[in-house]
């Protein structure tokens, strides 16, 4: 499995009380980027306990889903579920940032206090970007390879952080297109998936990255049926793991709801339905970028799940 290296330079400990079967809207606040650095946080943290943490953590994002999806009258829709460890302290210092420069907002996105990258991020009237860890389909003991590619790539070769790259391309593209060539061209220290959706139709893309480059840019192609796309933390040309099978799932699911009736709505409920949904989901977003006023996430307090699981299979995962 590979990882996405975390730098958490303080941690803010909170307490949201659960409701709506334990699911919450996240808290929503500015960050404003003509604020001097030192006090971009100073309206965010206020609003939690002043008990810190400074940790630095490299953890795996080991079972995040994205789905991007076209409806029938072109509007694409994008949304994720993102586990992860620690889930019961990250789902207290969850929030929604509006980041913004010169009075307007650059993008919107969803983060934990003290976190600088971003894992789930939209681009107003421009596009949407979700991250997902990418599993290793090297040997286990092949670990020495992928420390001596991480230091090169980071060291040698300017690489970034693959949590900060989504940060960079929302900040200074301004379309689909360009988020996509500077997500498949940009040197990063682990591979990872990038989910994208546009404004557009066919604007929706799951792009395979290896450290250097893309390995695969698999886009929405509905006029040949492909109306929709799952990625969860594995090739999309290759079967998942027995034991974390949610792709199929998620595509049975999206196959029956339908391109006539699919919104943020129904890819809300998808990624509400077990083994999609997990113990271990700590929020769930929706969005489209074509209208702004969609952004939303909604942190998942306790496995509740608001549907019936999905019937289980001896290829899905057990929870």
């Amino acid at each position: 499995m590979c990882r996405i290296l975390i730098l958490m330079v303080t941690m803010v400990f909170g307490y949201v009380a659960g409701q709506h079967n334990h699911t919450v809207v996240a808290p929503r606040y500015t960050f404003d980027l003509d604020t001097p650095p030192e006090h971009r946080w100073d309206n965010i943290v206020k609003n939690y306990d002043k008990k810190l943490l400074q940790h630095f953590i490299g953890k795996t994002l080991k079972f995040c889903t994205s789905i991007v999806a076209q409806d029938l009258n072109g509007q694409i829709w994008h949304g994720r579920n993102l586990d992860y460890g620690f889930v019961d302290m990250l789902r207290n210092v969850t929030f929604i940032s509006d980041v913004t420069k010169g009075g307007k907002v650059l993008y919107t996105g969803t983060s934990f206090i003290g976190f600088s990258g971003c894992l789930t991020g939209m681009k107003p009237n421009g596009f949407s970007i979700t991250v997902d860890s990418r599993s290793s389909s090297g040997s286990k003991t092949d670990w020495w390879k992928n420390i001596l590619e991480a230091y090169n790539a980071l060291f040698l070769g300017g690489a970034s952080f693959a949590s900060f790259l989504p940060r960079e391309v929302l900040e200074q593209e301004t379309n689909f297109h360009d988020a996509i060539e500077r997500l498949s061209t940009r040197q990063i220290v682990a591979p990872v998936y990038y989910i994208v959706g546009g404004v557009n139709p066919g604007e929706g893309a799951v792009v395979t990255r290896d450290r250097v480059k893309a390995k695969d840019v698999w886009y929405l192609d509905p006029d040949n049926g492909r109306w929709f796309l799952v990625e969860t933390n594995y090739d999309h040309w290759l079967p998942p793991r027995k034991n974390d099978n949610r792709r199929d799932p998620a595509n049975r699911l999206m196959n029956d709801v339908g391109q006539d009736k699919v919104d943020g709505n129904a890819i809300y409920d998808v990624l509400s339905t077990p083994p999609v949904y997990r113990s271990g989901t700590v929020y769930t977003s929706i969005m489209s970028a074509a209208n702004p006023a969609t952004y939303e996430t909604w942190t998942r307090y306790v496995f509740s799940p608001t549907l019936q699981p999905w019937p289980a299979n001896d290829d899905d995962i057990s929870i």
